[in-house]
Order: structure tokens, then C-alpha cells, then sequence
């Protein structure tokens, strides 16, 4: 017989403390296949009830690929089958696979004020936990999108990396005869899959390149305002080359730098200045043809 410990909680849906959308308790969307075996993807709707109830009732089993797998969203094509890519377009909640050493003691403590439900994985032990976690968040978030699954595989760093990826199913609750089996149903928050801090993370990305592209635009427009300058004593070409960089091309603000001394010889056609800039950066890996490159760039910006 399997040991199950439940730990005690009231299982107390208190939408007051839900943010943004409310909680969803009906009409969940949820993909589904028989088995490991059967690549057929089958959406339905399931009600959270529904969910407890099998976290509830966990599937006895010697092996786990007989066991049914599940996930949650939408999908944009049944016919793919689940290896393929983008299955789930979008989605609210989430199954969270946790298999490298981070305890359930330790995910409860964290996410404490979080609505979420919690069942063991077939491989768990006492001594390796291995768990998954559905959580449930406040606002749905494609998962089709790199820059969001980068986000919210940072979000919630101990998981395994591959949970967010569109094409990521799981096997549904079981375990075999005898084995231990924890699940656990704790009340709180949705999650903030969307809000200030998140967001930020999302344009971060944007904000540095767009801040970059300011930065090169400004030097040039300040080169072009000037009428005479010794390049060899501008504040960029002695910037790059009396910087040593490590000798692999781009590294660290190589690229950048090298870039503003181009910009420099090009705008004042200070030739003999160029080859000095271009032999150094040869010797850190960067070829003709990519140098032949920022010097053509830096031209039609002249």
C-alpha cells in the first residue's frame, strides 16, 4: 500500500486574495495523451476540482510509461503530436518539474503566499525529491514566445529548464505499489506571471539595445559635428587599442569599442589610423571580411 503523507492544510479558495484575472475553477484548458506511447494530443477543459481530485487519487503503477500524460494551455495543432514544437500556445497555469535536489520543504518556504498544488513524480525518494508543482498564475503568457519561456525559467530558477518549452508534457500523478507518494494543496495568491518586475525583465532585452543604438548614434553625430581631429589621439582609437581584450572576437565590449574607433578613422579618412585599428583587432580573431563589414557600416553613417 502506498504512502501517502498529505500535509494538513484547509483547502480554502479565497478569491480576495487574487490579483488581475480571477481564479479560474472551470473550463481549464488541458491537453492530454494515453501514454508515452500515443503521441495524440487531446484537448478538453477540466475544472480545478477535477485536478485535486486526481492529485487526490494518483494512478498505481509498475511502470511510468503507462501512465497518462497532461499539461495546460491551448494547442495549436492536435495533429503534432508532443514532441513536436508549439503545441501550447498560451497558457495561466503551469507544471513546474523539480528534480535536481531542491526539497519540497524548500518550494513550500519559498512560494508561501502562493496558490499552488503540489504532487510527487514516479522517481521520487524520501532522499532525492522529485516533485512537480502546479501553479497557478494571474495571467496567461505565451509560451511560443523564447524571450518569455527565458523569463519564466528565471523566474522560478530551481526548475528543470525544459518546463517551459511548448512542446514539454507531463505524467500525470502515480506511483508504484508501496511507494511513497506526498501531495500537498496549499492556498494563497495567483502567482504574478505578469506584473512590474516581470515586465521589466521583458524589456530589458529592449531597453539595452535600443540604449546601445543611442550611444553608437551620438558618437557619430558628434564626430560629424567636428571639422579637425588626429584620430590617432581620439578618445576611441585610444580607447581600443590600448585596451587588451581577451582573444576571441566580440569579447566583452570589443565589438563596441572597435566599432567607435572605425568610426573615427572613416569620418576623418585617416587610413594609416585604420590599418593600426584593424591589425590589432586581426589579433583578436576578428576576419577581413567582418572588419571589411563595420568599415562599410560606419561609411553610410559618414
Amino acid at each position: 500500500m502506498a504512502i501517502i503523507r498529505e500535509f494538513p492544510m484547509k483547502v480554502d479558495l479565497d478569491l480576495s486574495r487574487c490579483k488581475s484575472e480571477p481564479l479560474q475553477l472551470d473550463n481549464i484548458p488541458l491537453l492530454q495523451c494515453g501514454s508515452t506511447f500515443d503521441k495524440t494530443i487531446s484537448p478538453t477543459k477540466c475544472t480545478l476540482r477535477e485536478i485535486m481530485e486526481c492529485v487526490e487519487n494518483p494512478k498505481i503503477t509498475d511502470s511510468k510509461e503507462k501512465n497518462e500524460l497532461w499539461c495546460f494551455g491551448e494547442c495549436l495543432d492536435p495533429n503534432k503530436g508532443h514532441q513536436k514544437d508549439n503545441i501550447v500556445r498560451k497558457a495561466k497555469y503551469f507544471i513546474l518539474d523539480y528534480d535536481n535536489g531542491y526539497t519540497i520543504d524548500e518550494f513550500c518556504k519559498e512560494y508561501q503566499d502562493y496558490f499552488y498544488i503540489i504532487y510527487t513524480s514516479f522517481s521520487h525518494t524520501s532522499e532525492h525529491h522529485k516533485f512537480r508543482v502546479i501553479m497557478f498564475g494571474n495571467y496567461e503568457v505565451p509560451l511560443t514566445d523564447d524571450e518569455q519561456s527565458s523569463i519564466l525559467s528565471e523566474t522560478f530558477r530551481n526548475a528543470d529548464q525544459t518546463t517551459f518549452q511548448p512542446n514539454r508534457i507531463f505524467y500525470m500523478p502515480a506511483h508504484k505499489e508501496g511507494a511513497e507518494y506526498i501531495y500537498k494543496f496549499h492556498n494563497g495568491k495567483q502567482f504574478p506571471l505578469y506584473n512590474d518586475v516581470i515586465a521589466s525583465l521583458s524589456w530589458r532585452k529592449k531597453f539595452d539595445r535600443e540604449k546601445e543604438e543611442a550611444r553608437t548614434k551620438q558618437f557619430v553625430d558628434y564626430h560629424r559635428s567636428k571639422k579637425d581631429m588626429d584620430c590617432m589621439n581620439c578618445t576611441s582609437v585610444q580607447t581600443y587599442l590600448n585596451t587588451s581584450y581577451p582573444n576571441e572576437k566580440g569579447n566583452g565590449d570589443s565589438n563596441l569599442n572597435l566599432y567607435k574607433a572605425i568610426c573615427c578613422c572613416v569620418k576623418y579618412d585617416d587610413l594609416k589610423t585604420l590599418q593600426i585599428v584593424k591589425e590589432k583587432a586581426k589579433r583578436e580573431h576578428w576576419t577581413e571580411k567582418e572588419l571589411e563589414q563595420k568599415i562599410k557600416s560606419a561609411r553610410s553613417m559618414k
